[in-house]
């Protein structure tokens, strides 16, 4: 569930930057919230995003890597979600 929430987030954050005018956040929000309720709300909410957050630090690990370039986008995943 985390790797498949944080694969929607790649998506809206890459179109946003390639795509001026695209809000990523609502974009994001929705998917989100789709995905969910098909797939099923979890118990504990906040252990989704622990789980998240530990996708994005492996995310940051991969990204070093194998694509220098792209680690803005885990590291900035990270901040939303410790904010």
């Amino acid at each position: 569930m985390a790797g498949l929430l944080r694969s929607l987030d790649y998506a809206a954050r890459t179109t946003a930057r390639r795509q001026p005018g695209f809000d990523a956040e609502a974009w994001l929000a929705g998917a989100r919230a789709a995905f969910l309720t098909g797939y099923g709300e979890p118990a504990d909410p906040s252990l989704l995003l622990a789980l998240e957050l530990e996708k994005a630090c492996y995310e940051v690990r991969y990204e070093a890597n194998f694509r220098p370039d792209w680690i803005w986008l885990p590291l900035e995943a990270i901040e939303r979600m410790v904010a």
